[in-house]
């Protein structure tokens, strides 16, 4: 009909433009198959024993001929490429860069380490696409931000990664280079950390940089709250009780200065049970 085009627009078909499209044209083939089953946050697909196989976060499915779905699977972190050999071994690509062939990890590059796809020649070798040589997959927003440095101002790039962070709360790299773009603003910087701080209460570097922003602003019964959440985390961590003491030192001085003596040697002492090795003993025995 001399109307289809327009009218597809409406049925939601997919439009072409023929001069532009070249050999590869669009298709509804994804939209007109018939639905065969149902997995949430499926991401990569292959085809293993004439049985698809799929992968959702950190886990990969075999489904049956009734579309039901049966765990093959599951990897220490999420699985961001998946393929199959001519011999029926998988392959996938790990968030954390690590590639697995057939259950063995395979040795890579050091700039490898955002793997985003791959595919197996038929003569069994293995291609893959490297995303970023910095950034995990997961981490594309702070990759494509970075990418941008230099093109727009920081605080366009600043308020981009923030938007996002609505999207994707999760996303980590984008929060550390959040924290990063603030440090000529140091008030917004320590309040971009304490949000951090609310989203990730367990991470040990996001406590670490929490306990260093308290310290530069002389808030040390804070420093040392999260110094001892990351003691609990990590109880052998010597740089960890170097700032225990740090802040107990400084909330010592400062109480010293109020002429709250007895709570300032208390401080002082709470100090000393963090040093073990004695190295700050001589520091400690001044302030006493």
């Amino acid at each position: 009909m001399i109307f289809d085009p327009i009218l597809d627009l409406f049925r939601g078909k997919t439009i072409t433009i023929p001069p532009l499209d070249g050999p590869f044209r669009a298709n509804n083939t994804l939209e007109e198959a018939a639905l065969f089953a149902r997995l949430s946050s499926v991401d990569n697909l292959a085809v293993l024993n004439d049985r698809i196989i799929a992968s959702s976060g950190d886990t990969l499915y075999a489904f049956d001929e009734n579309g039901k779905a049966k765990m093959l699977q599951s990897y220490a972190a999420n699985i961001t490429a998946l393929a199959v050999s001519p011999g029926n071994e998988w392959a996938v690509g790990l968030d954390t860069g690590e590639l697995l062939i057939a259950g063995h990890q395979a040795d890579l590059p050091p700039s490898v380490k955002c793997i985003t796809a791959l595919a197996f020649a038929q003569d069994g070798s293995l291609w893959m696409a490297n995303g970023s040589t910095h950034h995990p997959p997961s981490a594309w927003v702070a990759d494509l931000m970075e990418k941008m440095v230099g093109m727009y101002p920081p605080v366009e790039i600043r308020n981009l990664l923030e938007k996002s962070l609505q999207y994707d709360s999760a996303d980590r790299q984008t929060w550390m280079r959040i924290v990063k773009l603030r440090q000529e603003q140091p008030a917004e910087q320590y309040r971009q950390i304490n949000r951090m701080l609310e989203r990730f209460p367990d991470d040990k570097e996001v406590l670490l940089l929490g306990v260093e922003a308290a310290l530069k602003r002389n808030a040390f019964k804070k420093a040392s709250k999260l110094a001892t959440a990351v003691l609990e985390l990590d109880p052998i961590d010597a740089t960890v009780r170097q700032l225990l003491i740090k802040a107990h030192l400084g909330h010592a001085a400062k109480l010293a200065r109020q002429q709250k003596y007895e709570l300032a040697v208390k401080q002082c002492k709470l100090a000393q049970s963090f040093d073990r090795t004695n190295t700050g003993q001589g520091s400690i025995e001044i302030f006493q």
